[in-house]
């Protein structure tokens, strides 16, 4: 049995967020990047299913692609990760968002990240969280390609919503040359 899924919401949100930012061109250019499975899969994905996670992966790679440096893919990935978080986050959600502190986000997140995905894990190291410093850690996704760019993206928008300011969350672990290594490491700070 496959280990590697993640529900179809990422991968939907993901393409929404190619639809909305990509003209013609790159739109193209982007499909360009996929395999013919995932090409002819579009459209037909569902928010709760369950898919293997190289569907999701090969969106990231495509997007990863069509970045002139490593410092725009980063960039283009986190903006990725935080539109599929807010397209993710229907009503409820947002009454949640608006109780959520750091503390029980932190609590949260390894739940959070298996309702989502059936490998890897995340953790949160809270003995800073009264300094307005959290240090998370996602394991055993080697393989899980740029999901380390959107995560900043997911956690930042969770960040942003609960009115954090002058947040920072700075990744570790992942690179162009790396970008689907087993373990990834966010320090996030904010005032």
């Amino acid at each position: 049995m496959n280990e590697n899924l993640t529900r179809g919401y990422t991968i939907l949100g993901t393409m929404a967020y190619v639809d909305k930012n990509y003209d013609e061109g790159k739109r193209n250019r982007f499909l360009s990047t996929l395999s013919p499975v995932v090409r002819d899969t579009i459209g037909g994905y569902k928010p709760v299913e369950w898919y293997d996670r190289i569907h999701f992966v090969e969106l990231l790679r495509g997007i990863a692609s069509l970045q002139a440096t490593e410092q725009n893919a980063y960039k283009e990935l986190v903006r990725c990760g935080q539109s599929v978080a807010e397209l993710a986050t229907n009503t409820f959600l947002k009454l949640f968002m608006k109780i959520l502190t750091p503390t029980l986000f932190a609590k949260k997140i390894p739940d959070i990240w298996l309702r989502d995905n059936k490998s890897g894990r995340f953790t949160a190291d809270l003995s800073r969280v009264d300094q307005n410093i959290l240090r998370m850690h996602l394991m055993d996704v080697a393989g899980y390609d740029h999901v380390g760019p959107v995560a900043v993206g997911w956690i930042t928008f969770a960040m942003g919503r609960m009115g954090k300011q002058g947040l920072d969350c700075r990744l570790s672990g992942w690179s162009l040359a790396t970008p689907g290594p087993k373990d990834l490491y966010f320090d996030i700070t904010w005032q």
